[in-house]
């Protein structure tokens, strides 16, 4: 065993003080990053994970919010799509894929009105503000609004399936057949989307239903001191209650047609077309009034917040938007004037 003597004349280094502190003072150092940065990646991953199994109010309300802004920005992208194709006759960017403009326009609309302006009107600032202004802690049923908050990204994981099909959905946000039958979208990507719909409409009737039982059953404030938000919040969810199943039936039955050899709105096997028409505006005109009720009571309630004055015609207001929700229901055939109505539903 071979050892190696140290050369003649060898003395070993003795560190000075000075050089003792700097390298235990960087070894110090090292260890709090590394500790630091130890504990703030589990700090993050456990409010991640906080945040994803939540089933407080106000955090739902803040993932509502970043969800629906994530999804207007991809609405926003497919509409600068459209603006772009539309800027002069014979536009190169889509050349001559019509199939493709279709399905830009439809996947806009869908996603511009389910993902985006409901979740973020209803779901973000209702959940958000609903509890606080009725003066409780929290909803009634805490886990089906979180349940009806997953339950969106999930539809639109369906709505991005129905673009990777080889045609995709280009039906228009109105599903009108027989431009949704099998003969002219015969692959899956009108399902994909009829699923996504699904989806969407259970995520709001669990928040309608969530919405109604707790203002009905939890508030702490007379009916004449409920702020016009939560009013608006409260009848909007009666419209999505009675308008969203009848929009489910129809896209069934859409879906009964094509693969199930029904005839619901197909008129070579006696069905009606426009029987279709008359079921979606049943759910689409009181749509317009759910999107925009909220809005009424976030602007009421601002203004008479920053304006330090009690709204005006505040009993009004609230009997305004009830006859709102109550004549939306009333009025669906005006979408169908162009159709050929027949006679009978033009005297009603």
């Amino acid at each position: 065993m071979c050892i190696r003597h140290r050369p003649r004349g060898y003395t070993p280094h003795t560190p000075s003080r000075a050089e003792t502190f700097a390298t235990s003072w960087l070894e110090r150092a090292t260890r709090r990053e590394f500790a630091a940065f130890g504990s703030a990646t589990a700090s993050y991953a456990e409010a991640l994970a906080d945040y994803c199994f939540t089933t407080d109010h106000k955090k739902i309300g803040r993932l509502y919010i970043i969800f629906g802004f994530f999804a207007a920005l991809v609405g926003s992208i497919l509409s600068l799509f459209i603006r772009l194709q539309l800027t002069y006759p014979g536009s190169v960017l889509l050349g001559e894929h019509y199939q493709l403009y279709n399905v830009i326009i439809t996947m806009h609309a869908f996603i511009m009105i389910f993902m985006f302006v409901m979740p973020v009107l209803i779901g973000g600032f209702g959940n958000f503000l609903v509890p606080l202004h009725l003066g409780i802690p929290d909803v009634a049923f805490p886990r089906l609004n979180a349940l009806s908050l997953w339950l969106l990204p999930t539809s639109m994981a369906l709505m991005y399936l129905s673009l990777v099909e080889k045609l995709g959905p280009g039906t228009g946000w109105t599903v009108y057949p027989p431009l949704s039958s099998v003969e002219f979208h015969y692959d899956a990507a009108v399902d994909y989307l009829i699923f996504s719909l699904h989806v969407a409409g259970f995520s709001s009737l669990f928040g309608a239903i969530n919405f109604i039982t707790t203002i009905v059953a939890m508030k702490r404030v007379p009916w004449g001191e409920v702020s016009l938000f939560v009013w608006s919040i409260y009848l909007t969810s009666f419209l999505l209650l009675l308008s969203v199943p009848v929009l489910a039936a129809a896209i069934t039955m859409v879906l009964a047609d094509r693969h199930f050899n029904t005839a619901f709105f197909l008129p070579g096997g006696g069905g009606d077309p426009v029987l279709f028409q008359h079921l979606f505006w049943f759910f689409g005109h009181p749509e317009v009034y759910i999107l925009i009720l909220p809005a009424f009571g976030i602007v009421s309630h601002v203004l008479s917040t920053y304006s330090a004055k009690l709204v005006f015609g505040r009993r009004g207001m609230v009997i305004a938007m009830a006859s709102i929700g109550l004549l939306g229901f009333g009025v669906w055939a005006h979408p169908l004037y162009s159709v050929g109505v027949e006679q009978d539903s033009r005297a009603f």
